[in-house]
């Protein structure tokens, strides 16, 4: 009897400056606490802190834009950022954008020696 696997469904959000869906996981997480624990904004490298959160997209340009226009401010209804929260996010672009080329580099290997051995 053959098991059969159902595919889950990656959530999409929407990057705060140039408003593209993208999968979760490719995006950088900004959050705000409760007012109860603190309020303070940070970033969520987890994706899984309590609070309310807004998504950039993990480039330079659209961590910019939003630190500049104050997407951050306007999204998450906070004010004032921390100052080293683009700095901080910058970092994390770099890990998520190594993330998706060693995944892209294990999706080819698996694709090309799933093809040889069929």
């Amino acid at each position: 009897m053959a098991t059969i696997q159902k595919t889950r469904r990656t959530p999409l959000r929407s990057c705060v400056v140039c408003r593209q869906p993208s999968d979760k996981k490719t995006l950088l997480r900004v959050v705000r606490a409760p007012e109860k624990e603190g309020g303070g904004v940070s970033a969520d490298p987890s994706g899984k802190a309590n609070g309310r959160g807004a998504y950039v997209c993990a480039s330079a340009e659209c961590i910019d834009k939003a630190v500049k226009q104050k997407r951050f401010e306007r999204a998450l209804s906070a004010s004032p950022l921390p100052p080293a929260l683009a700095e901080e996010l910058k970092a994390l672009s770099a890990k998520v954008i190594e993330l998706e080329v060693l995944t892209e580099k294990v999706m080819a290997a698996a694709t090309s020696t799933g093809a040889t051995a069929t």
